[in-house]
C-alpha cells in the first residue's frame, strides 16, 4: 500500500532536511525499523518488520513479552529507519564519514483489538515482505498482537 500522495498529515509535524514525500520513500523502501519503547527510565530498542501507510506505522508481535508489558505502562515510542548507508573511508581514519538518509519519528502506540483492522494491518505488513496479500485465520490473528503507532512527529536527515 502506497502512502496517499495528497493525504493531509493532520497534526504530524515534519522537520529536518527531508520533506514528507522523501520520508515516505524511505519508510516504504526499507525493511527494518528500530523502535524504542520506554521501560521506566530506560529505552528498550528492537529491530522490527513493519508496515507504513503514510500516517501510521504497524508492527506485529507475540501477544506476550517484554514490549507488550512495557506498552501497558507507557505507550510513547520513538522509531528510526536508515537508508542508503555507505561508509566513506579516507587514508586518515578521523576523516571517515557515512553517507545516508534517515528518518526518526515519535508517536503513541496502541494495540489493535478490532479483528478486521488487525487483519488489514497484518496484510499491510506481510505484503511488503511476501509480495502479495495473504489470508489469516481468526486463530492466527488471536495469537498475535498488532501495534499501531500514531506518528505525531518525524524528522528526516540526509548526507549524500
Amino acid at each position: 500500500m502506497e502512502p496517499a500522495k495528497n493525504r493531509p498529515t493532520g497534526d504530524m509535524k515534519i522537520t529536518g532536511d527531508l520533506k514528507k514525500p522523501e520520508i515516505d520513500d524511505i519508510l516504504m523502501k526499507e525493511r527494518v525499523c528500530r523502535i524504542a519503547f520506554v521501560n521506566k527510565n530506560e529505552p528498550y530498542v528492537l529491530p522490527l518488520f513493519y508496515g507504513y501507510d503514510g500516517e501510521y506505522l504497524y508492527v506485529h508481535s507475540s501477544a506476550r513479552g517484554r514490549k507488550m508489558d512495557i506498552l501497558k505502562r507507557n505507550r510513547r515510542v520513538c522509531f528510526q529507519v536508515s537508508s542508503d548507508v555507505e561508509i566513506v573511508e579516507d587514508i586518515n581514519p578521523c576523516r571517515w564519514y557515512a553517507r545516508y538518509r534517515s528518518v526518526i519519528g515519535w508517536g503513541n502506540a496502541e494495540l489493535i483489538e478490532d479483528r478486521e483492522e488487525k487483519r488489514e494491518a497484518l496484510s499491510l505488513i506481510t505484503e511488503r515482505y511476501y509480495g502479495k496479500k495473504a489470508e489469516f485465520s481468526d486463530e492466527e490473528l488471536r495469537k498475535l498482537a498488532i501495534i499501531k503507532i500514531k506518528i505525531d512527529r518525524m524528522t528526516g536527515k540526509t548526507r549524500m
